[in-house]
């Protein structure tokens, strides 16, 4: 009994001293140590000031009793910097096989019969636009300027069954061919020549004098209709007049009924440009036996004192003869 009271005083004084222990902490950290340290620091953060808090400028809060203080970590140490995921545009592709449209810049170019033994010529070159295109047919040559899509149409005649016609762009050439059974029906006349026009051809169909309704010539070139039915030729300007150009009459001589004779005359106008200039052009004519037949023209126009006369050019083509179908 006695040992039982003993160990139970032993108990009292212990938490006593517990109790005094702890309530000397606790003065001591607030009262002692509070005015002398900043209660917390944290040191490299960015643009902080180092002190937080200090006991003087603090309001006054309730403080928990000593033994339920837990000593403040080091906070972690923050990076000079944060990381953000750099924003990266799109890359764009530098494709330059595709125009700014979107098209494939390869070109596409195509050929369809039409009457009278006639070409449709088409082409698409969206890589191309406002350029100078050259078409070739055998010995047919003028140019054409492709519109700002790249876009290009004309009509040609074929010169033979077998029909291959190259365009040539600045950057590229492409081909494209196509049969023409009834090319050879028909008789054709070509004038070719660079820049502005200085010759012309003229057909007086079966006797025809100047003006009358026999007369074929630019401005007055008929349709190819006429020559569908037999009753006539046509004439044809090719090119824009950009570069070189080209005129072709067109006579159905494999199936027209009519005799007689179309006389072919080539005129060059004196102008003051062109007056005492040498002047330059190339004629084509189908020969009695097929293909063409070539034929260079250099002419040096009369004087300035005639400017305004029409120069014609004689015996440069061979008239046709009409037997009759």
């Amino acid at each position: 009994m006695n040992f039982l009271m003993s160990l139970g005083r032993r108990r009292a004084v212990s938490a006593v001293l517990a109790l005094l222990i702890a309530f000397a902490a606790g003065y001591l950290m607030q009262v002692v140590l509070a005015e002398r340290t900043p209660i917390a620091s944290v040191g490299r953060l960015p643009e902080a000031a180092p002190v937080l808090r200090a006991a003087e400028g603090s309001p006054g809060m309730p403080t928990p009793p000593a033994a339920t203080l837990v000593p403040l970590e080091r906070p972690p140490v923050m990076p000079d910097r944060v990381y953000t995921p750099e924003h990266r545009v799109p890359e764009m592709r530098d494709d330059t096989r595709m125009s700014p449209f979107g098209f494939d810049c390869d070109p596409e170019f195509a050929l369809r019969e039409r009457e009278a033994a006639m070409i449709e010529v088409r082409l698409f070159a969206p890589c191309d636009p406002d350029q100078r295109v050259t078409l070739r047919h055998d010995a047919l040559e003028f140019e054409l300027t492709t519109d700002a899509f790249g876009r290009a149409r004309t009509m040609l005649p074929a010169l033979s069954e077998v029909v291959t016609v190259t365009a040539t762009l600045e950057r590229r050439a492409v081909h494209a061919g196509i049969d023409v059974a009834g090319a050879n029906a028909f008789s054709r006349v070509v004038l070719i020549w660079e820049g502005d026009q200085v010759f012309r051809m003229n057909a007086y169909e079966l006797g025809a004098s100047r003006g009358e309704a026999g007369h074929i010539r630019a401005g007055f070139g008929k349709t190819p209709s006429r020559a569908m039915r037999g009753t006539g030729g046509f004439l044809v300007t090719l090119g824009d007049g950009s570069g070189r150009s080209a005129e072709v009459y067109s006579f159905p001589t494999g199936h027209s009924p009519l005799h007689g004779i179309v006389k072919l005359v080539v005129e060059a106008d004196v102008t003051e440009a062109t007056c005492r200039q040498l002047a330059r052009a190339t004629a084509l004519q189908s020969g009695p036996l097929g293909g063409m037949t070539k034929t260079d023209v250099r002419v040096t126009l009369p004087d300035c004192d005639r400017t305004g006369d029409v120069m014609e050019l004689k015996n440069l083509l061979q008239d046709m003869r009409l037997a009759g179908r």
